[in-house]
């Protein structure tokens, strides 16, 4: 068998809703254990060997981005138990997996039922308005860190100009001012199992506005519930928090780097680039 395994899953509409590789590397999720390894998952693998193997898709869309993530406490010992956030649980309904290995794809229907604990006629309503916001914050989450690791970037690019320009007092002053705004809006990760849902990030950074929609978004995915209104008002506030940060990313571009850029090119340094929010 030549090429990887790989396992897709699709909703009814045929959209695409997760997907494993057998060559897919494990995830490097940033995080603090703060307990022994016995109580650590195994990393997930879809094994691409022959013959017959299980594996367990965990009924959820695939995780969002965060700049840290945390332990949940419903772990067992030797067995492990989830890493925070995860990505949102999928709605009852029929679904579609499809496996391909050598060449070859088999496909088999998959149906997703509603847990019998749960009342049907409340759920119908809930759990759709559950998924829908829980897309909104993923969406949000991966506005927010893809911002981060820009900015991330644009400092290091700032960091290996200093030496050839060590001789220019000007400009160092001019890189120096850039780097402390930009240290400014990108914010370094908090630690997100401090952070309680609704509360508001603390300075107009990439990181705490990251931070506090990961924290919430814990509390919506807790439970099978329509998401209470104090945390819908929670995710406008952060989201518009998000939408002033973007916009200082946006002047941060065109303003002061292309500043700098100027000075660099009159001056015979390469230039500094930083891709558009």
């Amino acid at each position: 068998m030549t090429g990887p395994v790989t396992l897709a899953v699709y909703d009814a509409r045929g959209r695409l809703v997760r997907s494993f590789a057998s060559d897919a590397a494990p995830a490097q999720l940033k995080s603090e254990p703060y307990f022994t390894d016995a109580w650590l998952s195994a990393p997930e693998k879809l094994d691409g060997a022959p013959g017959a193997h299980r594996f367990v898709w965990d009924l959820r869309y695939p995780r969002p981005p965060a700049l840290e993530y945390d332990y949940s406490i419903a772990a067992v010992f030797e067995k492990g138990g989830a890493i925070l956030p995860q990505g949102p649980l999928v709605l009852p309904g029929n679904y579609l997996v499809k496996l391909s290995a050598g060449g070859k794809t088999v496909s088999e229907p998959l149906k997703v039922m509603l847990d019998p604990r749960v009342p049907s006629r409340e759920a119908k309503k809930a759990l759709p308005q559950q998924l829908a916001l829980e897309q909104q914050m993923d969406a949000a989450l991966a506005r927010s860190f893809a911002a981060h690791q820009s900015l991330t970037g644009l400092r290091a690019s700032l960091a290996a100009l200093k030496p050839d320009i060590a001789a220019d007092a000007d400009l160092q002053k001019q890189v120096a001012d850039l780097d402390a705004k930009i240290e400014k809006l990108a914010g370094t990760a908090p630690a997100v199992s401090m952070m309680s849902a609704g509360e508001a990030p603390k300075s107009v950074s990439f990181a705490a506005i990251n931070g506090s929609i990961l924290s919430l978004l814990n509390e919506v995915d807790d439970g099978d519930r329509s998401p209470p209104a104090q945390y819908r008002k929670a995710f406008d506030d952060f989201r518009k928090v998000l939408d002033e940060a973007m916009q200082n990313w946006d002047a941060l571009r065109l303003q002061d780097l292309a500043a700098l850029n100027v000075e660099l090119k009159a001056k015979g340094h390469a230039q500094v680039e930083m891709g558009a929010p």
